[in-house]
């Protein structure tokens, strides 16, 4: 057999090779479409004590379906307490690829030893799951301070 025939006989086979393995790339796309995102803004912010913070969640899946939802790593005495439609809630409705939004109430005891707390948003729906960290500072000093000064304490007079 010539060598110009032999040649010619493997292009096909390697053509073939290589369009499979550049198709095969996508595939780990394809699975990364059905993940479950859960995210907010501002995942690391600083409060003082005896404060509250709330974060805006939005908890996202091409699947639809109920999403599960729990915070972990509380700091004792803290409370972290999961918000939607009025309710208290431990999961939302993923339909139709539309986010779904849920509340993290956050309060800090005043008399906190904790300087800094590390929360996770912890999300799961079917064999996906997520998880949000979100860090809270406790600062006395981000309080700031108000005041208020007048050059005249008392007026007199008439309401006219």
């Amino acid at each position: 057999m010539p060598t110009s025939l032999i040649v010619r006989a493997r292009r096909p086979a390697i053509a073939l090779a290589a369009a499979a393995f550049i198709l095969s790339g996508p595939a780990p796309a394809a699975l990364a479409a059905d993940a479950l995102t859960v995210t907010t803004p501002y995942p690391s912010i600083a409060v003082a004590p005896g404060s509250s913070a709330s974060f805006d969640l939005t908890v996202d899946s091409s699947r639809d379906g109920t999403v599960r939802l729990a915070v972990t790593g509380v700091p004792t005495g803290w409370t972290a307490t999961l918000h939607g439609g009025g309710f208290v809630v431990e999961g939302v409705s993923i339909s139709g690829g539309k986010a779904a939004t849920v509340r993290l109430d956050v309060k800090v005891p005043g008399d906190s030893t904790v300087k800094k707390g590390d929360l996770r948003v912890e999300a799961s729906l079917g064999g996906d799951s997520a998880t949000l960290p979100i860090t809270i500072a406790v600062n006395a000093d981000v309080a700031g301070d108000i005041t208020i000064t007048t050059s005249s304490p008392t007026l007199t007079g008439s309401s006219d």
